[in-house]
Parts: structure tokens; sequence; C-alpha cells
């Protein structure tokens, strides 16, 4: 997967080194080991060409999976301590993704393979929570900036408390939350993997996505969320959660979407046992978004939500329209993309009961010998409508992909009537042209 590996390895070894400092005993903070090595990972890493598509999502799985598993307990950690741990985490991080593209491979339609890994590699709003990830995004766009502009300078003229409810309103083109916006200059240009040691510079970025200066107002209002504000960001994020639910209400089995098909990432416990393993839990995923023909909802409790918003000045039909609202249409924009039409994959080689089947929920391990597909259990993903917190709101598609569904089936049905038309002219001519060739043989 990295295939610089050692070079890597080396390079973070050398810079744990230099943060224990020579203490005694040897100790270096994990805190300052998750960052130094997600710092070094970015400017050095180099991924093999097959797991180019899939850069981002790997660079989230090892911040989190290093975030999550650091030994935080130990007070005597020398630097090769710490390399093996980091050694292993890698190798965690490469048998997931080896499983995902083992198992998007069977994904007969390219379009429909490429919706898939763009939808993994981009779509991440619940990783805000990990302090780890803040950091990161925060020293990416410092590096945008500096790119566009020479350096980067502090904007002084924005108040911290001014920032967050900056991040929910609406950016100049009325398309995006700032906050939306600001994820998105941040996944494309981390996608790219535009660093010093990589070609192509500031200047293939700048084609890809051309930046505003409203662009730069919203970088800047993000760059100047205090810990406080933060942490409101995180709570609000956490408060609703995107899910697949029946047409038919009055069942019980809904789907949370991020909960089922990053498993790896929103479950904190899970270890991936193998490829094998994770590759039939990536199939068991699909299978589950897959198998409710259900629209896309916004689930949250509106009274904790509420009670948050006003408490900091924020109105609550802003987070709503803008966050809320604006994120679910994305997120289904994504889920249409994958699940246009079926999907096919080989589901015999995962049905049988040869293999065991671990499911990791709050610590607790599952065995499932014989697991029929959808009606397993996934991390929690499958429960009953008293998992339901509160409000349950439908998630309207856009008023711009509004407007092309109904031009297409417009065009749609215009094509059938012009066919039509063109069967019935041409059995008019057909038939005349008989009537005539008859007339003629009787003349003749």
């Amino acid at each position: 997967m990295i295939s610089n590996r050692n070079e890597l390895l080396n390079e973070i070894e050398k810079k744990l080194s230099q943060l224990n400092n020579k203490q005694e005993p040897i100790y270096i903070n994990p805190n300052d080991v998750v960052v130094a090595s997600v710092d070094i990972y970015k400017k050095t890493a180099k991924l093999d060409i097959r797991y180019e598509p899939l850069n981002n999502l790997i660079q989230t799985i090892f911040m989190s999976l290093l975030w999550n598993n650091i030994d935080r307990e130990s007070k005597n950690t020398t630097s090769k301590i710490r390399i093996n741990e980091i050694t292993d985490i890698l190798l965690k991080t490469e048998q997931i993704i080896t499983a995902l593209m083992e198992m998007s491979e069977e994904i007969n339609n390219k379009e429909q393979r490429m919706a898939y890994y763009n939808m993994m590699n981009t779509t991440h709003l619940f990783m805000i929570k990990y302090p780890v990830v803040k950091w990161s995004m925060q020293e990416t766009i410092k590096e945008i900036i500096a790119g566009f502009c020479g350096r980067y300078i502090k904007n002084e003229d924005i108040k911290e408390d001014e920032a967050l409810m900056g991040l929910l309103e609406l950016n100049e083109s009325k398309g995006y939350s700032r906050l939306q916006r600001v994820l998105e200059i941040v996944t494309a240009f981390e996608s790219m993997q535009i660093r010093q040691n990589k070609n192509g510079g500031m200047g293939s970025f700048s084609k890809q996505i051309k930046l505003t200066k409203d662009d730069f107002y919203s970088l800047d209002l993000f760059l100047a969320l205090n810990s406080n504000s933060s942490k409101i960001l995180n709570t609000l994020i956490e408060s609703f959660k995107f899910i697949k639910r029946s047409e038919d209400l009055m069942k019980s089995d809904h789907k949370c979407i991020y909960d089922t098909l990053f498993f790896f990432l929103v479950n904190q416990q899970f270890q991936p046992e193998d490829v094998d393993n994770c590759r039939n839990l990536f199939k068991a995923s699909i299978e589950i978004v897959e198998a409710l023909p259900g629209d896309v909802y916004a689930n949250y409790s509106e009274s904790k939500m509420e009670s948050l918003l006003k408490e900091h000045n924020i109105t609550p039909s802003t987070f709503k329209l803008n966050i809320i609202r604006r994120f679910g249409q994305s997120i289904k924009k994504q889920l249409n993309s994958v699940f246009s039409r079926p999907i096919r994959i080989k589901r015999e080689s995962f049905l049988g009961g040869k293999k065991e089947w671990a499911f990791y929920t709050d610590g607790e391990v599952h065995i499932n010998y014989n697991m029929k597909i959808p009606e397993a259990t996934l991390i929690n993903t499958v429960v009953s409508s008293t998992g339901l917190d509160g409000s349950l709101v439908p998630i309207r598609s856009s008023e711009a992909d509004a407007r092309k569904e109904t031009l297409k089936k417009r065009a749609i049905i215009i094509a059938l009537i012009i066919l039509i038309v063109a069967a019935v002219l041409y059995s008019i001519y057909y038939r005349r042209a008989i009537m005539h060739k008859k007339v003629a043989k009787r003349w003749w």
C-alpha cells in the first residue's frame, strides 16, 4: 500500500527521538506521537497507484486507528516501542483498505464502483470529533492559504465567538454552509496528495478547485474556532444521524448510514482480524444499506439540539436548513450514485458457514457462523424504532438536483413520445407502401 514504508517509519522514529528530550524514564506523550506521526505521514507517505483513489480515506483510517490504539497507560515508552505500535497500525490500515478494494472489485459496473470509492473517500463529517483530525485540518488549511497567498497570516478581525456562527451560515454562492465548503476544500486538497515531495504543486489544486475571497473567509473562520466552539460543533454534529428507513414508517427497522458504511471508523473498538473477515464486513455493509429502498431521513433530538443552539444564540432553523439539510442532500446524492442499480457481488463467497464473523458492539463480540444478509446486525446499525431519537425529517433533494431530475424525466417522456410517433408514422407509411404495391400488381 505505502511504497516507501521504511522511509516513513524512519522519519517518524527520528521525530519521536527528538520528542523524548532525554527524559528518565524514557517517555513520549501519546498525543505528541499521534500529531507527529500524522504530520510526517502527510508529508512523506507515497501510495501505490492502485490505492490512490482512496488516499484520503487511508489517511483518515490511519489517524483514527492511531488515536484509538496508541498506548496511553505505559510510562516507559521508547521511540522503538512507539514505532512497533505505528507499524502495527499501518498493517491494520492496509488490511482494511485491501479488504474494501477486494470487495469493490466485485462490483461489475465501473461507474458504481467509482461512485462507491468517491463516497468512501470524501464523506467524513463525523470524524471532526477527533482532536487529531481538527488539528490536521487546521494545518492543511494553513498550507492551502500559504500556497495561494505566499504565506499564512492569521485573520485577527474574526472574533472567536463569531467563528462558529459564521461556519453555520451559507456561503456566498448559497450552495453550501461555510463548514461544508471548508470540508470540501480540505478533502479535495488531501485527496490530491499535494505536498512538497509530490509533483504537481499548488497549481494543480487551483485548477481543480477555484477558491474565491469568500472561500478564504470560510477557511479563516474554521481556524478561528477555539476549543469551546469546537466542542459545541462536535456536540451539534453528533446530535443528529442520517438514516435509511422503509417507506412504511410503521416498520421498526432503520439503518444509520454512516454507522453502517464506516463501521471501521465509527466503532472505536473495531479491530480487523484479517483481510477475509474485513472484506466480508464490507460486503455486509453494502447489503445492509442496499436492502432497504427507503428514503434518507435526518434523526435528531429536537429538545437537546435547540437548547444548545439557543444557549449560543444560534437560530435552530439556520442549523437545520444549512447543516442538516445540506449535508443530507450531499449524502443522498452519493447514495443515489452508488445504489442507482443493483450491486451484484458474489454472495456465495461469504454466506457459507466456514468462516467466523465477528461483530463488535460496545466491546462485545458476537459470533455468527451462518449470517444471513441483510438481517444481520452490524455495529448496531439495524435497530428497533426505540433507537430513534426525537424528530425524523425526510431529506429532500436540493432544488438544483430536483430540477435536473425533472428535466431528465421530461427528456425521457419526450423521447418516448417521439419514438411512438415515429413508430406510428412508419407503420402508416409501411401499410400504404404495401397497398400501392398491390394496386400496381392489379393494374399490370
